[in-house]
């Protein structure tokens, strides 16, 4: 449908409608498709002075602002044997679509299937490339981090370096919390991970279920640890209703054949966030989502790191909980994303 050539900082994309009308090369640059008048009136087969009426009227009317919707490109032309550069003014694709949707035609049509197509793939590739670049850097940053620690603290040692119990209390607390740094920036670069990386589309982890009746075991046991230490109450690990079947439930299900959550990870913080704000408990549902969230990563070998820490530490959990309670439902993607962020400690087994 398209051929394409890269230029400087932007690219050209041909416009090759199906129905045997002519061939239009247009830019694509900042993320939209530019095009001048006459560019428009090709593909749309229709007169430069009926592209301008309709522009006019676009103007006019106040559909678009004429003046976030043009830009003047420097354009070389061959005129009289001669290459001559003379600005142009291009319309950005808000502006072509509203010519389009004034022109009864096929091609009007076809070239917004086209367009669809092209801003699709380009973002798409151009989020891929980002955040590929982004995940390097993180990598490179941590990895020198650690050597400029080490090589820090061997100076020290050797003498080399009058190293203060100041200075090495800050670089300890930066080499100890680098993947809190990491996850803050990822929040603000809006690029936490959402947990199935490295699956394909159907794909899933193997895993153990946590069923309704280990879960109730685990309630039971819980409340009897509080009551040895004068801490049960009546209610507390009370079921409301079927809650707990429905949230256990909810997190094994499937979407047309394949699994919702694919992970471990997805599965646990999901399964820690219902539990929090649905409360299918009467009370201790912060307590109880808390430890079934730690339960599920323990059946599934996932709580313990290879080298014996604790996956999740326990003031960590507390953060969670809380946040997950006083957290707004709208923001329920966001916040299990982050829940995933800890989880995804680059240290697993």
């Amino acid at each position: 449908m398209s051929a394409q050539q890269i230029e400087d900082g932007f690219e050209n994309l041909v416009f090759e409608g199906s129905d045997g009308g002519p061939s239009v090369a247009v830019r694509f640059e900042e993320d939209s498709v530019w095009m001048t008048q006459a560019q428009m009136a090709q593909v749309f087969e229709i007169g430069t002075n009926t592209v301008s009426d309709h522009l006019s009227k676009i103007f006019t009317s106040g559909e678009l602002e004429k003046g976030a919707t043009i830009r003047k490109i420097r354009i070389p032309r061959n005129e009289g044997g001669r290459v001559v550069a003379r600005e142009l003014n291009h319309y950005n694709l808000d502006a072509i679509i509203a010519v389009g949707y004034r022109v009864s035609s096929r091609r009007g049509t076809r070239f917004r299937q086209w367009a669809t197509h092209v801003l699709r793939n380009r973002l798409q590739k151009d989020f891929e490339r980002k955040n590929a670049q982004a995940g390097a850097q993180l990598t490179e940053m941590q990895h020198v981090l650690s050597l400029a620690r080490d090589a820090l603290v061997q100076a020290a040692d050797d003498g080399r370096l009058d190293l203060s119990d100041e200075a090495r209390g800050v670089i300890d607390v930066i080499d100890r919390y680098a993947r809190s740094f990491t996850l803050l920036l990822q929040y603000d670069e809006d690029r936490l991970p959402d947990g199935s990386e490295g699956l394909q589309d159907g794909e899933q982890e193997e895993m153990v279920e946590l069923t309704i009746e280990m879960a109730r075991e685990t309630v039971v046991e819980f409340k009897r640890s509080r009551a040895e230490l004068g801490e049960d109450t009546p209610l507390l690990g009370q079921e409301r209703g079927h809650g707990l079947e429905g949230v256990l439930g909810a997190i094994e299900q499937t979407f047309g054949g394949f699994p919702l959550y694919p992970t471990v990870a997805q599965r646990a913080a999901n399964l820690l966030y219902f539990i929090v704000k649905d409360h299918p408990f009467s009370d201790g549902n912060k307590r109880l989502g808390s430890l079934l969230f730690l339960q599920y990563l323990a059946i599934n070998d996932r709580l313990v790191r290879h080298d014996g820490r604790m996956l999740i530490e326990d003031n960590a959990l507390v953060a969670i909980a809380l946040l997950v309670a006083e957290s707004n439902p709208a923001q329920r993607e966001l916040v299990v994303r982050l829940i995933l962020g800890l989880l995804d400690s680059g240290d697993e087994k």
